[in-house]
C-alpha cells in the first residue's frame, strides 16, 4: 500500500507531541545507549523528511509566503550552523539541533507536500490530536484532586504563596500544564461550536464554568487570571464596533465586581511580587537580563546553540546556576541566547505571521466553519505566546504545538484559496497556495 508523502511529516508531529508529553515520557523513557529512543528516532527520520522534500520540489513548484520562507531558510540555516557556535563536544550540539531540526522539516516537509486532497484530512487530523492532548491533560484533574485532598478553603487560603501544594498531570509541571491547557483550550472550543441544539449550550456552559475552577486548583495565575479571560474574550468577539463596545462595557462591570468583591484574593496571590520578591522577579534580576546581557556581548548575531543556556548558565557568576542550571522559563530569551539576533527575528516572524495569516482565515465569511477554526488559531497563537513569556522554553510539546499550529494554518489558507477558486483542482499546480 502506497502511503503519501504528506501523511510522513504529519505523523511524525502528531506523534512526537504525544511521546514528548513529561508524563508518557517519564512512563517509556527506554534509553539506547547514550540516548533514547524518541532522540534515536527523530535522528533517523530527518534524512528520510530530506528525501520526501527533495521529491516533492521536483513534482511541483513550491510557493509559501516570504515570511514563512525567510523564517523557514534562516532557521534551518542556523540549526546546521549552530553546532560550531561554542566551543565543546560538537556530538553533545548535535544531539541538542537534531529535535529541532527534525520538527522543522516535518514541518516544511508537510506544507510543501499537502494537496488539496488532502487538506481537509490534515485539518481533521491535527485539529482533533490538538483537542484529545487538551481532553487527556483536563480529565486528570478530578483524580489529581481526589488524590491531592486539598480543600477550596486551604486553596484560597494559600493561593499564590511558596507553601502552595500546586496541581499538574499530563505536562508535570503547574505552569506548563495550567498554560498547556490554555495553548489547546481554543480548539475544544471550536469543537464544542460545531455542536447545534441543548448539546453546544450545556458543553459551552459546562468548559466555561469548570476551567476557572481547574486553574485554580492547578494554581498557575497567569493562566487563571490573564490567559483564560483574554482567550475567551477574543474567541467569541466578532470585533466589530457595536461588539468592541458591548465587550468594553462588560469588562468594565466585571472589572469593577472582581475588584470589589475578589480584590484581597488577587492581592494575596501576587502579594510576593509587588513586595518586590516572587518567583517572576527573580527570573527577571537573575536570568532574562544577565543571559541577554551576556549573549548581546559575546555572540549576538548567532548565540550559543541549542544547548546555548546551559552555556550560559556555566558561565555565569551567579553559583546558584553554575551549580544547577535553572530553565531559561521565557522561550523568547531561550531563542535568543541560542540563535542569536537572527534565530530569535526569525521566531518572532514566524509567530507574527501566525497571527497575521490566521486573521486573514477568520474573515472567510463563505466558510464559517473554516472561518472559526482560524479564529481558533489566533487564540491559541497567543496563549502560545503568554505561555513562552512566563515558560515554555524547556517543554518539548510547546515547540510542536506552534508546528502543528502552522501547519494547520497552511492548510487552512489553501482551502480557503480553493473556495475562492472553484477551477483551481483543475490546474498542474493545484497543490500549491498562494500568499
Amino acid at each position: 500500500m502506497k502511503i503519501k508523502s504528506v501523511y510522513i511529516p504529519l505523523y511524525c508531529l502528531i506523534g512526537d507531541l504525544f511521546l514528548s508529553l513529561p508524563q508518557i515520557t517519564t512512563s517509556i523513557d527506554i534509553k539506547v545507549g547514550s540516548g533514547s529512543v524518541l532522540g534515536l528516532f527523530r535522528i533517523f527520520m530527518i534524512p528520510i523528511l530530506l528525501l520526501v522534500a527533495a521529491d516533492a520540489t521536483k513534482r511541483k513548484v513550491i510557493r509559501l509566503s516570504t515570511v514563512s520562507l525567510i523564517s523557514l531558510a534562516t532557521l534551518t540555516s542556523l540549526f546546521l550552523l549552530q553546532t560550531f557556535a561554542i566551543p565543546g563536544s560538537l556530538v553533545t550540539h548535535f544531539s541538542g539541533s537534531a529535535k529541532f531540526i527534525f520538527w522543522f522539516l516535518s514541518y516544511f516537509v508537510l506544507i510543501t507536500t499537502v494537496t488539496p486532497r488532502d487538506s481537509l484530512k490534515v485539518k481533521n487530523t491535527i485539529t482533533l490530536s490538538l483537542v484529545i492532548v487538551f481532553l487527556m491533560a483536563l480529565i486528570q484533574y478530578p483524580y489529581l484532586i481526589a488524590q491531592g485532598g486539598v480543600g477550596l478553603g486551604q486553596v484560597f487560603s494559600s493561593y499564590g504563596s511558596f507553601g502552595k501544594v500546586k496541581t499538574y498531570g499530563l505536562f508535570l509541571s503547574a505552569n506548563e500544564d495550567g498554560n498547556g491547557m490554555m495553548t489547546l483550550f481554543p480548539f475544544m472550543l471550536y469543537k464544542i461550536e460545531q455542536l447545534t441544539g441543548p448539546k453546544k449550550t450545556f458543553l459551552r456552559g459546562f468548559i466555561l464554568a469548570v476551567m476557572p475552577f481547574v486553574l485554580l486548583i492547578n494554581g498557575t495565575r497567569t493562566a487563571l487570571f490573564i490567559t483564560f479571560p483574554i482567550l475567551v474574550i477574543l474567541f467569541y468577539s466578532k470585533f466589530s464596533p457595536k461588539q468592541i463596545i458591548r465587550l468594553l462595557l462588560i469588562g468594565s462591570i466585571l472589572g469593577l465586581l472582581i475588584s470589589l468583591v475578589g480584590q484581597p484574593f488577587i492581592d494575596q496571590a501576587f502579594s510576593s511580587e509587588s513586595d518586590d520578591g516572587g518567583t517572576f522577579n527573580w527570573r527577571i534580576e537573575n536570568l532574562w537580563i544577565p543571559a541577554i546581557n551576556y549573549t548581546s556581548d559575546e555572540s549576538l548575531l548567532f548565540g550559543f546553540g541549542t544547548r546555548g543556556w546551559e552555556h550560559f548558565c556555566a558561565q555565569s557568576p551567579n553559583p546558584l546556576l553554575a551549580t544547577q542550571c535553572y530553565p531559561s522559563h521565557n522561550a523568547f530569551v531561550w531563542s535568543f541566547v541560542a540563535w542569536g539576533v537572527l534565530g530569535f527575528t526569525a521566531y518572532v516572524l514566524y509567530i507574527f505571521n501566525l497571527l497575521f495569516q490566521s486573521i486573514q482565515v477568520s474573515s472567510f465569511k463563505k466558510d464559517p466553519d473554516i472561518a472559526l477554526l482560524g479564529k481558533a488559531v489566533i487564540c491559541s497563537t497567543v496563549g502560545y505566546c503568554l505561555w513562552s513569556l512566563i515558560s515554555n522554553s524547556f517543554m518539548n510539546a510547546g515547540w510542536i504545538i506552534i508546528f502543528l499550529l502552522g501547519s494547520l494554518l497552511y492548510v487552512l489558507k489553501m482551502i480557503v484559496y480553493l473556495s475562492t477558486h472553484k477551477n483551481y483542482l483543475l490546474r498542474p499546480q493545484a497543490s500549491a497556495v498562494l500568499r
